[in-house]
């Protein structure tokens, strides 16, 4: 598969795992970015986060192999999770900065 921008983010897959959170973790975003050191670390708290659940959230009742396990497994290791995680950070460093 090819790898190009797609609608200004690293590939397809990151664009479409952002489209469909969309703002399901501000909170989170907010909460961590208050809790860390840094932005920096909030960044990589965030990509954790957002990792874990959407690989929950796409594997749950998926068998470990098959057919359907390769697919969403190659779908979720071409996702960006940090580019996700870095514009969740923007967003909140920005609403604080304007607030």
């Amino acid at each position: 598969m090819c790898n190009q921008k797609y609608n200004g983010w690293r590939n397809w897959e990151t664009w479409n795992c952002n489209l469909w959170f969309d703002n399901f973790f501000v909170d989170d975003a907010a909460n961590l970015y208050a809790m860390a050191e840094d932005e920096s670390e909030a960044i990589a708290l965030l990509e954790f986060c957002i990792e874990e659940t959407v690989t929950e959230l796409l594997t749950e009742g998926i068998p470990d192999s098959g057919l359907a396990a390769d697919i969403i497994g190659q779908a979720l290791q071409a996702i960006d999770f940090r580019e996700i995680a870095e514009h969740y950070i923007e967003d909140v460093v920005r609403e604080e900065v304007y607030s």
